[in-house]
């Protein structure tokens, strides 16, 4: 299926997404913050990148910020989780794709990373 990388700080969420993803079929990598993110991507590019909003180091909004200035990583979809309510995503210059809030349940997260990594239509 894709190549997914989950960045998450909290070893149990981590491990349930991870969990989750794999069992869809998903190759997954797992970065602890978005530093590490960061190094994980110059090693191998994923099809879709998950990262929780609070994060040591990096946070997931300062992880998409950098990664939408290089051009090497600006089109990867890039879905956004987080325990706190939706954050102002619209005050960075390209936020995250999607979002969904902790806890969710197994078939909201596969129904998010379908609807990511299935291509988009052509129009007429």
């Amino acid at each position: 299926m894709a190549r997914i990388l989950v960045v998450e700080d909290e070893v149990l969420v981590a491990m349930t997404l991870c969990d989750a993803l794999q069992e869809q079929g998903h190759e997954v990598l797992h970065a602890v913050n978005g530093g590490a993110a960061l190094a994980a991507l110059e090693v191998q590019r994923p099809d879709l990148i998950i990262t929780d909003y609070r994060m040591p180091r990096l946070n997931g909004a300062e992880l998409i910020e950098t990664i939408r200035r290089d051009p090497r990583w600006s089109a990867l979809p890039v879905l956004m989780v987080s325990a706190y309510p939706a954050p102002s995503l619209d005050a960075m210059p390209r936020p995250a794709e999607a979002f969904i809030q902790k806890p969710f349940t197994a078939e909201a997260l596969a129904g998010a990373v379908n609807a990511l990594l299935s291509p988009s239509p052509v129009p007429a």
